[in-house]
């Protein structure tokens, strides 16, 4: 009977947004809204706990994700995959989505409030629906960014009520400025000008991320000559200030250029996936996953070309200071429906002998605390440079303890993990029987 009932509820399940017949005036879209935002991104992709109690049957758990597959001129094609939480009923559905259609416009209306809502790794403005038919009131949290997204929805019924919380969401957009997002990232350019018959004139550009906010990166930048000496009167190097802001409006292509692509292009510090353009004879090819960073130039006898790049990320960093801890939070689901919350903390009480001394507590669903012990970490003098490229992923996520480069791994037991600096930020593992979801939550770096 819970099957069938659940089975009844997943044409629901399958869409981003529950519509709801409307006898009201045609709305009018706030412009603050981006209508139908939500497809026109290839890899967007996102989540949903979908929490439903009827009066005979109690309470039924399920998941859905949607991922953004192909984008075109003017749809999109997604694909949804659900199951229930014992793993008995799957479902999974092929949708196209028009970015002309109409149906979803009353979500943007501009008479409805709007209102932050916190997801738990993050807030996003919403607009908020309400309507009732046939005995059922639908209230909807939609997103003003990612029209329409449903961010939460409320469903009350005569005899039931089903509540759908989004749990994750990845954009799928390259962050713009993800390249200063790391403290400590260095980076150094090489220049050629060859001259007919001699030898070519070699000199560098040294860059580093000096300090980071949430709002802005420092920089320091160096001239250097041929064997890699600050130049006269360069030796401070030059401090620059990046505000992680995007204009409205910018030119995607120089005046007179050919249309970018992308493409790979090895050089010293290693292969890149780049843009590649090409104005005025001067051909470039520039990082597609760290906008701003330059992999190759050549312009007549002009080259210039990456030849050192350090991501930032020490390995053992959070374990290098005493006062750094961390808090991670453990979802487990067992085949069957059966959850299981726990946290796990750490503090690195001190640093000395080549050793971190750190005290490791375990707490259950309300925090309390279930286990606490001492150990200790053995800690290497840091590697220079800290982390050489050789053809690492790094993705920026946003997390309870915030927005966090990371470096993405998988393993060959089927776990996929974000790290940050030694700090495990996000872990996904399936297997038969169970499935995991380690997320950090709370995150002291002194």
């Amino acid at each position: 009977m819970r099957l069938r009932r659940l089975a009844a509820l997943v044409p629901l399940l399958l869409l981003a947004v529950t519509t709801v017949a409307q006898e009201a005036p045609a709305p009018k879209a706030d412009p603050a809204v981006k209508l139908n935002n939500l497809y026109r991104q290839m890899g967007r992709a996102w989540g949903y706990k979908i929490t439903t109690w009827t009066r005979a049957e109690g309470v039924e758990i399920a998941t859905e994700s949607a991922t953004v597959l192909a984008v075109g001129e003017e749809d999109a094609s997604c694909s949804v995959d659900g199951e229930s939480a014992d793993g008995s009923t799957r479902w999974t559905q092929a949708n196209t989505f028009r970015f002309d259609r109409q149906d979803e416009l009353y979500l943007a209306d501009a008479a409805l409030p709007c209102e932050d809502v916190d997801t738990g790794f993050g807030v996003m403005r919403c607009k908020r629906h309400s309507a009732t038919e046939n005995d059922r009131q639908v209230t909807s949290w939609v997103s003003m960014e990612y029209h329409p997204l449903i961010v939460k929805q409320v469903e009350l019924g005569v005899d039931y009520c089903r509540v759908k919380k989004l749990t994750s969401f990845a954009s799928g957009e390259t962050d713009p400025f993800l390249l200063y997002r790391m403290k400590g990232r260095r980076w150094l350019l090489k220049s050629s000008v060859s001259l007919g018959g001699g030898d070519p004139i070699v000199n560098y550009t040294r860059n580093e991320v000096t300090a980071v906010t949430a709002t802005s990166a420092k920089t320091k930048m160096w001239l250097l000559d041929k064997d890699q000496k600050p130049m006269a009167g360069m030796e401070g190097g030059t401090d620059l200030e990046i505000a992680f802001t995007v204009a409205a409006e910018q030119p995607r292509v120089a005046p007179g250029a050919a249309q970018p692509k992308q493409e790979k292009r090895k050089c010293t510090a290693g292969e890149f996936d780049c843009v590649f353009t090409e104005a005025a004879g001067t051909k470039s090819w520039s990082s597609t996953r760290w906008p701003g960073l330059p992999v190759y130039m050549e312009s007549g006898t002009v080259t210039m070309e990456l030849v050192e790049f350090d991501l930032g990320h020490d390995p053992q960093g959070t374990y290098r200071t005493a006062g750094n801890n961390w808090t991670i939070k453990n979802n487990l689901t067992f085949a069957g429906g059966m959850k299981m919350e726990t946290y796990q903390r750490t503090e690195v009480t001190a640093v000395e002998g080549g050793k971190a001394k750190t005290l490791f507590i375990t707490l259950d669903a309300n925090k309390r605390e279930t286990f606490r012990s001492n150990t200790e970490v053995p800690v290497t003098e840091a590697a220079k440079p800290l982390c050489a490229y050789t053809g690492q992923v790094e993705e920026l996520l946003t997390t309870p303890a915030g927005a966090l480069p990371c470096l993405v791994q998988e393993t060959d037991q089927g776990m996929k993990m974000w790290m940050y600096h030694g700090v495990m930020v996000r872990a996904e593992m399936k297997q038969e029987g169970f499935s995991s979801v380690m997320e950090l939550t709370e995150l002291t770096l002194k």
